[in-house]
């Protein structure tokens, strides 16, 4: 698995959408790629300050999939700038 490949399939990964051998692709990548390693940490952490942010009993189901929207984006735009950064570090 590329580390773009391993990028594009975080959030299936974590939503348990993978199949069996794609999700042994993705974990022994994980496991050599230090820098993937760190993504998919930050990818977690970004998730799980989201979902607290959003667990208020005040927001409705539609706030809960804003919160889910606003991850992948957080995400994508953390993306486009390390891709970025490599650019510009050649």
């Amino acid at each position: 698995m590329t580390c773009r490949e391993f990028v594009e399939s975080i959030r299936a990964r974590l939503d348990h959408e993978l199949e069996f051998n794609e999700c042994i692709r993705f974990d022994q990548h994980a496991s050599v790629c230090s820098k993937c390693a760190a993504y998919l940490d930050g990818y977690r952490q970004t998730v799980e300050v989201t979902r607290r942010a959003f667990s208020s009993p005040d927001l409705s189901d539609e706030d809960s999939e804003l919160s889910e929207d606003l991850v992948g984006q957080i995400i994508s735009s953390r993306h486009r700038l390390s891709v970025r950064r490599r650019t510009s570090e050649r």
